[in-house]
């Protein structure tokens, strides 16, 4: 029985001073943009409608169900924010 304990100490002693590494993982934050998803959390929406080439002045933008006023558009996208974008193409 004490040979068991001995070994197990020994063990732990082993463990113990074996360095030990951590992995340093990248957080991504995603946005579901029109069905897809994007990593684009932290943007404004108006950032996002310039990264997308689209004029504000032709596009309307809901986030999670609800329409954003044009004077909103400094609002930051947050992680998990469902988007969507329309934008209004004249013709004739």
């Amino acid at each position: 029985m004490y040979h068991h304990r001995c070994r197990l100490w020994t063990c732990c002693i082993f463990l113990w001073k074996t360095p030990v590494t951590l992995e340093k993982k990248e957080v991504i934050q995603l946005v579901t943009i029109n069905g897809e998803q994007k990593d684009c959390a932290g943007m404004t929406v108006l950032s996002l409608l310039s990264s997308m080439n689209l004029d504000p002045k032709r596009s309307a933008v809901m986030i999670r169900g609800e329409i954003v006023p044009k004077a909103e558009y400094d609002r930051t996208l947050s992680d998990g924010d469902d988007v969507d974008i329309v934008g209004f193409v004249g013709g004739g």
